[in-house]
């Protein structure tokens, strides 16, 4: 494990020379982090014995960037797309940014006009949303992020979409998007449309596009979850409902594993506290838990005012929300170590 592990860090973390040879090891890449996150001496101390212990790890971009000059340390973003060519080749560019700096992105396709509508003077022919997702799936295909990892990304499409039925559909024998998680955003109202085995229109803009039973539509997302595992479901009533920065306008995307619901242009640094080095036989080290989720907490929101942005909008957006993402990992070696069985008795 010792020489998988080593392997790992080689290949993906430990900075190297022009020859490729690594220029660091785990102390040396823990020191660096730590350094450049702290504000003080004190919290340069802290850091790197969170970091060497492993009691807590930020997201990739930071273990691999932290040190670079005005380089991205944050792991979600979330880009907004309007019906415009123009916004949407925009939002190519600015993809394969973040994906070069190692991080990923969510999108919401709803905005844009449906398969088969008019596009401008000329009169031409839309090609709609999912063949416009298909486009950024090519664009992450041709860039390694930061020569590491291949970028992630999330496609969003609303329930009340024209080309739901197609977005739906696209992952049963289509290759063309594998580097997207694609979910659909429901409302309450079709959920309830369902319930009651109504009607459900399908709008852009006003229009209608298309009638289906609710029921029908619900049984084509479901029989394509079960066969697929995609696509994935977003409760946009739910989550706005619980939004706790409403004056900013309605959260309709995630970042690509669906731990953060951010607005367009929003960004955000995740990391993760090692459960496993706070559990005894017995009990809890609760002083312990206390103490890294403040040191983690002061790492992560360093981290806003260290890193670089991609963009100034970004800049002011995150500065000004200022959302940090803590997760736990350990969690079933914990539950090994108690004793507690997994599952149904």
């Amino acid at each position: 494990m010792d020489n998988i592990r080593e392997d790992i860090l080689m290949k993906r973390y430990y900075w190297k020379d022009d020859n490729g040879n690594p220029i660091e090891d785990w102390s040396g890449l823990c020191k660096r982090v730590a350094t450049n996150i702290a504000m003080t001496d004190q919290e340069a101390t802290d850091f790197y014995e969170i970091l060497h212990s492993c009691k807590f790890l930020p997201n990739t971009p930071t273990l691999i960037n932290a040190g670079r000059e005005n380089c991205n340390y944050s792991a979600c973003f979330v880009i907004g797309i309007e019906d415009s060519i123009e916004s949407i080749y925009e939002g190519v560019k600015i993809t394969a940014k973040i994906h070069q700096s190692g991080g990923g992105t969510g999108f919401n396709f709803s905005n844009l006009r449906p398969k088969g509508d008019t596009v401008g003077a000329n009169k031409g022919v839309a090609s709609g949303p999912c063949s416009f997702l298909k486009v950024y799936n090519a664009s992450t295909e041709a860039i390694k992020s930061g020569g590491i990892r291949k970028g992630a990304n999330m496609g969003i499409l609303n329930i009340i979409h024209p080309d739901i039925e197609e977005f739906i559909n696209l992952k049963k024998e289509d290759e063309t998007v594998s580097n997207f998680n694609i979910s659909v955003g429901i409302t309450d109202d079709f959920l309830q449309a369902v319930k009651e085995d109504k009607e459900w229109n399908l709008i852009f803009k006003g229009k209608i596009y298309k009638t289906i039973k609710a029921r029908d539509l619900w049984n084509i997302l479901i029989n394509n979850a079960w066969e697929n595992g995609e696509p994935g479901i977003i409760f946009l009533d739910t989550i706005n409902k619980f939004n706790t920065l409403p004056g900013l306008g309605r959260l309709e995307a995630t970042n690509p594993c669906s731990e953060l619901l951010l607005y367009p242009m929003e960004l955000c640094c995740l990391g993760s506290i090692n459960l496993t080095k706070f559990v005894k036989k017995v009990e809890w080290n609760w002083e312990g838990l206390k103490d890294i989720i403040y040191k983690a907490i002061r790492f992560l929101d360093n981290i806003l005012e260290k890193q670089g942005y991609i963009l100034p909008e970004m800049e002011k957006l995150q500065k000004k929300n200022r959302k940090l993402g803590l997760g736990i990992m350990g969690w079933a070696d914990c539950l090994i170590k108690k004793g507690i069985k997994y599952g149904k008795s």
